[in-house]
């Protein structure tokens, strides 16, 4: 008779170990997918704060440009060289980012060609600074290739957008059911 309740003991405690057991493990689990959502929401709002900082910085360089252009100072020149060094890290922070977004990808790719030719006018256009004046229809051209990176550039923010929502929704329905489900758990046992 002692070794049976003993017995019966053990399974009762072995039987209570493993239900904590477990439920550790699924509370674990829950919170990893939290944080999990998360981090995508935060990659997201990464994403965007590097496109405006590249496009801000393509801004720097094609105004230390006029600058150089029409002062003759090459203190632009310095200007320039960091805004289109800044520029590069930033795109290939775009890239490394979207790593995990074909669409994305894409439209880095397509982001970078547009500010590639965007900077060859620009060069283009220092190389020709020789001349007094440049006609009105060369500064058109670059403000075209200039609208198309913008373009590109808000293309890619309204992607981010609806990215953003759908990381939000799973972020809240986490947020939610992660303490909810703990305090189930807590509850329980």
């Amino acid at each position: 008779m002692g070794k049976q309740k003993h017995l019966r003991i053990r399974l009762i405690f072995l039987f209570a170990t493993l239900i904590l057991l477990s439920l550790s493990i699924f509370s674990y689990l829950r919170i990893n997918k939290l944080i999990q959502a998360a981090e995508l929401v935060n990659n997201t709002q990464r994403v965007k704060i590097v496109l405006e900082r590249s496009y801000a910085d393509l801004l720097q360089a094609e105004t230390s440009q006029r600058g150089y252009l029409h002062a003759k100072d090459t203190s632009f020149l310095t200007q320039l060289a960091t805004a289109l060094r800044n520029l590069e890290l930033n795109l290939n922070q775009a890239d490394s980012l979207t790593r995990t977004n074909q669409a994305q990808q894409h439209n880095v790719a397509l982001l970078k060609a547009a500010v590639n030719k965007r900077l060859i006018f620009l060069n283009n256009v220092l190389r020709d600074a020789s001349r007094d004046t440049l006609p009105t229809s060369r500064w058109l051209s670059g403000k075209r290739l200039m609208d198309d990176v913008r373009s590109q550039i808000n293309k890619m923010q309204r992607e981010q957008e609806v990215i953003m929502k759908r990381d939000t929704a799973v972020l809240d329905k986490e947020a939610y059911f992660t303490p909810l489900f703990t305090f189930i758990l807590i509850t329980c046992s």
